[in-house]
């Protein structure tokens, strides 16, 4: 593992506890069949529930050298519209591209 895999999964740890401290049942790595019939590679994915209804939130946790520019946004928006996921969010301790 390199040192950014290593950062992306110190990330992904740090995101998954802070989930499961406000009582989301949480998952990593996830792969997800989408409508497309796409599989996607979810980071963390937050699920919370309260008997009536259900809600999911997926978190892609990027530990880049590099500014995070618009296409990770794009990707995360397609993801989210082909799994019908209504919630999702990008984690950096980097900076974004204008």
């Amino acid at each position: 593992m390199n040192a950014e895999s290593a950062k992306g999964h110190q990330l992904e740890q740090q995101i998954a506890h802070f989930l499961g401290q406000h009582r989301y049942t949480v998952s990593t790595n996830v792969r997800v069949p989408g409508r497309s019939g796409a599989v996607h590679e979810l980071d963390v994915v937050g699920d919370k529930s309260d008997g009536l209804t259900s809600f999911r939130l997926v978190v892609e946790c990027k530990a880049w050298a590099a500014p995070i520019d618009k296409q990770v946004v794009y990707k995360l928006a397609a993801e989210l519209a082909d799994l019908g996921a209504a919630r999702g969010i990008i984690v950096t301790p980097s900076v974004w591209t204008a």
